[in-house]
């Protein structure tokens, strides 16, 4: 009897939902703020929005130093 295994491929990309659940903040947080930043590690193909998972911990790690 064969097993049905799912594996979730770690993406580079992942969805503004994805990233908001990460960082804990809300959809408007998100969408009205972050994804507006230049700083911010994401970017748009046509009407989607995308955000790099590596570089996301990398910018909320480099938050934490400005004061």
């Amino acid at each position: 009897m064969e097993q049905n295994i799912k594996i979730k491929k770690k993406t580079i990309l992942i969805s503004p939902t994805e990233a908001l659940e990460f960082l804990g903040v809300s959809r408007n947080r998100m969408y009205e703020d972050l994804l507006k930043r230049e700083d911010f590690p994401a970017f748009r193909i046509g009407t989607k929005y995308f955000v790099n998972r590596e570089l996301l911990q990398e910018w909320a790690n480099n938050q934490c130093n400005k004061k």
